[in-house]
């Protein structure tokens, strides 16, 4: 919808609403592609990285409270656990020793580099990343509700600019910008 949207504000055709499926589709159809210098660490990888993210599905209380990791529910556990998958997946670029692997690995790396003292600093300042509930309901509110922390609102700053920065956004880097678009 967002592409279809963006399209017709630039007034012009936009792909159909079933074009991520097809690529999906596509995608799932398509071999596996491993170069010959490929180490075991290289094919172990997507495995980790599926393995990390699961485990940070297992830890976030969205439903329910009683999951089997809640008493490791903290960000600070999750950042954990997106540094592990984020090492493996650099690993595993420079495991095929292309120059474009090794540069790739050496950016996301520095974003990380970059990004998670940040986002770890914030996490000590904003009681809403604690994902822990029951540490969430035993904190104490300010006297008055109008009064806010200053660290607070630094450490929320903070949090979005490792927001934008995470997710390859305009302040900070994009990517997917070409050279020849307005």
């Amino acid at each position: 919808m967002i592409a279809q949207c963006r399209a017709w504000l630039q007034n012009r055709s936009a792909p159909p609403l079933r074009q991520p499926y097809r690529m999906l589709r596509k995608l799932f159809d398509k071999d596996a592609a491993l170069a010959i210098d490929a180490s075991p660490l290289f094919r172990l990888t997507p495995y980790i990285l599926f393995g990390t993210m699961v485990l940070a599905a297992a830890i976030i209380p969205s439903l329910a409270t009683d999951l089997p990791f809640a008493r490791a529910a903290d960000a600070i556990a999750l950042i954990g656990l997106f540094a592990t998958a984020r090492v493996f997946l650099a690993l595993a670029a420079m495991d095929i020793g292309t120059a474009f692997g090794t540069m790739g690995a050496r950016r996301e790396m520095m974003v990380g580099f970059l990004a998670e003292p940040a986002l770890l600093m914030s996490c000590s300042r904003l009681p809403a990343l604690r994902l822990n509930r029951a540490a969430l309901a035993g904190r104490q509110l300010p006297a008055h509700p109008s009064i806010i922390d200053p660290s607070v609102i630094f450490a929320a700053v903070a949090f979005v600019m490792v927001l934008l920065a995470e997710n390859a956004r305009i302040p900070i880097d994009n990517p997917a910008r070409t050279s020849n678009s307005p």
